[in-house]
C-alpha cells in the first residue's frame, strides 16, 4: 500500500446575516468537491503547507486557528491510502482566484449544511463537523 500525506485548510468566513460561518469548497478537476490541500514542499511544516496551498488554490490568505487539527483519510485509488491534515482557517485577505494549475476548476462558498452535502469523502464530512463544533465556541463574537 502506498501512503500519501497532504495538508490543507477548511476555510471559513463570517456570515453576519445568518450569524454563522460559510465554508469554501473547491471542485477538483477530477470532479469531486473538497477543501484546498496539497503535498508539503521541502522543509515545510504542516501549517506552512496548509497556508501555502490555501493561497495557491483559492487566492485567499487565511489565519489558521491554533487549537484545531483534524485528519481525513481515504483510498483515492486502489493501493493508495491518503492522509490529509486539516486546519481551520479564517479568510483575512485576498481575492478569489481559482487555480486550474493547482487542479481546481471551481470554488464556491456554502452555508455549513449545504457544504456537508457536497463533500465527496465521508472523512471530510467528519472534519467539517468537527470544525463546526470547534468554531461554535466563537459564535458569540459574530
Amino acid at each position: 500500500m502506498i501512503e500519501e500525506k497532504s495538508c490543507g485548510a477548511v476555510i471559513l468566513r463570517k456570515n453576519e446575516d445568518r450569524f454563522d460561518y460559510d465554508v469554501l469548497l473547491v471542485k477538483h478537476t477530477l470532479g469531486h468537491w473538497g477543501f484546498p490541500k496539497g503535498h508539503a514542499e521541502a522543509g515545510e511544516t504542516e501549517r506552512e503547507t496548509a497556508l501555502r496551498e490555501a493561497k495557491e488554490e483559492t487566492g485567499y490568505t487565511v489565519a489558521l486557528e491554533n487549537d484545531y487539527r483534524g485528519i481525513s483519510s481515504y483510498l483515492p485509488k486502489p493501493g493508495t491510502h491518503k492522509t490529509v491534515v486539516y486546519f481551520a482557517g479564517i479568510v483575512v485577505d485576498g481575492e478569489p482566484d481559482c487555480s486550474e494549475d493547482e487542479g481546481i476548476e471551481q470554488m464556491e462558498w456554502f452555508p455549513y449544511t449545504e457544504a456537508l452535502a457536497y463533500l465527496a469523502y465521508p472523512s471530510d464530512v467528519v472534519v467539517l463537523r468537527d470544525v463546526r463544533k470547534y468554531m461554535a465556541r466563537f459564535e458569540e463574537d459574530l
